[in-house]
């Protein structure tokens, strides 16, 4: 989040967000390890569960979809996806929002709907920032969002371990789906180090591994083909291998649990979050010769949260497949404020019609 930004949200009527619609229906629980005025919002595993199996078609939904390699395939995806309910935390009268903290929801929260609503509409490319703990809790890793100005903090999320054990549960309900957990890394983002400790990236992977997500990591499966030395593996190969967890992220990511490097695709994060010239950042990102993950981030109109009015969202996709259409390049698109029947579903399973017609 921009200190701009911010300024006007401040200024800004706080407004609610709009909330999803038509996916199955979840419950979460709250917990904390200690007694603070406000603490992070925490998703029960047990409740996150989807509770039968869902006999899905295809891979991710598409018979197309199956014999497109992974670096072929695109996905819908949220960006910062666990930041539904996220809050500032106060422990000792520090709040760790600062000056955040008087507009948490609008300045922090990019998603109406929880991880496991959000996998049940369709969404399976899950951008996610980590650090190592919650002032109310410093036992475990959290999820989190952060403003790249020092005055207005950090705000937090679901624990890593709460995270861990939603995507386990929905990949054990759904054979066919492959989902992509992509750990921001950037300096702008918040980003668990080694620095944490005990709760640093050693101990992170480690839960990650231990959780039900971890029986379907697939960084062996992917490894070789990042270093260029094999094919890449085709979604319905990721299937029948069960390695149905891509996880994407820093450079000193374990092998076994995901690709230590992403500089087989290009990410359009490179720009300012409130990029006025979307348009020039699709064309831009998608000229290039590697897969492109773009990001629709979207500007403050003078109301702290922007609606996504489906009118103003549709140019812009439209300039994305008219951008990468010739290339077939999207790797996934990441939206804001995601809900079920968003135009961006229909428009992600024509690029990848569109791929294997190819």
């Amino acid at each position: 989040m921009h200190l701009a930004a911010a300024v006007a949200c401040l200024l800004a009527v706080a407004t609610g967000a709009r909330a999803s619609g038509g996916a199955p229906s979840s419950s979460t629980a709250n917990s904390s390890s200690k007694s603070v005025s406000t603490t992070a919002t925490t998703t029960s595993a047990a409740a996150a569960a989807t509770t039968t199996a869902t006999a899905s078609v295809g891979c991710n939904g598409l018979e197309e979809a199956c014999a497109l390699t992974l670096d072929k395939m695109s996905f819908v995806g949220a960006h910062n996806a666990a930041s539904n309910g996220i809050q500032c935390v106060t422990v000792d009268s520090v709040n760790s929002c600062g000056l955040g903290s008087a507009f948490q929801t609008c300045a922090y929260q990019t998603q109406a709907s929880d991880l496991a609503t959000l996998l049940g509409i369709g969404v399976r490319w899950l951008d996610i920032a980590f650090v190592g703990f919650n002032p109310a809790d410093t036992t475990q890793a959290y999820s989190a969002h952060n403003s790249d100005s020092t005055e207005f903090g950090i705000a937090y999320g679901p624990s890593a371990s709460s995270v861990f054990a939603t995507i386990g549960s929905f990949l054990a309900s759904n054979p066919n789906d492959t989902v992509v957990l992509s750990l921001k890394s950037s300096e702008r983002d918040a980003n668990i180090t080694q620095a944490d400790g005990a709760n640093g990236y050693d101990a992170f992977f480690a839960a990650l591994r231990a959780s039900s997500a971890g029986a379907y990591l697939a960084g062996n499966a992917l490894a070789a083909a990042a270093a260029g030395s094999s094919a890449w593996p085709t979604m319905q190969e990721l299937v029948n291998q069960g390695a149905r967890l891509v996880v994407l992220g820093w450079n000193t990511i374990p092998s076994d649990v995901g690709l230590s490097s992403v500089a087989w695709f290009a990410d359009s994060w490179n720009n300012p979050e409130f990029e006025s010239d979307l348009a020039s950042e699709a064309t831009t990102a998608c000229a290039k010769s590697l897969p492109v993950v773009l990001q629709e981030i979207l500007p403050f109109d003078g109301v702290c949260v922007s609606a996504r009015a489906t009118d103003e969202v549709l140019p812009y996709y439209s300039t994305i497949v008219e951008s990468c259409a010739a290339s077939t390049s999207v790797l996934a698109v990441l939206v804001d404020y995601i809900a079920s029947g968003d135009p961006v579903f229909t428009l992600v399973q024509d690029m990848i019609r569109t791929k294997a017609a190819a």
